[in-house]
């Protein structure tokens, strides 16, 4: 896993209070009870930390951490 996933991960667990099981390759984040609320907040917490700014609705329950890597990458 990349050093951004990795990060991202980190961001979950640790910021957001999300299961480990986030660090799960191919796990939703429905799948560890990650609702819409959080979702706006990992959405600030990217901002924040990198810069980068995601397109409104980008994250849904079934997006996964490497959706959000791919989206950082294009961004």
């Amino acid at each position: 896993m990349s050093d951004l996933h990795n990060r991202l991960v980190t961001m979950l667990i640790d910021d957001l209070g999300v299961e480990d099981r986030a660090a799960e390759p191919g796990i939703t984040f429905d799948e560890i009870d990650v609702d819409s609320l959080l979702l706006v907040e990992f959405a600030l917490l990217i901002r924040r930390e990198f810069g980068k700014e995601l397109p409104e609705g980008s994250l849904t329950a079934g997006s996964t951490v490497a959706d959000v890597v791919g989206m950082l990458q294009e961004a």
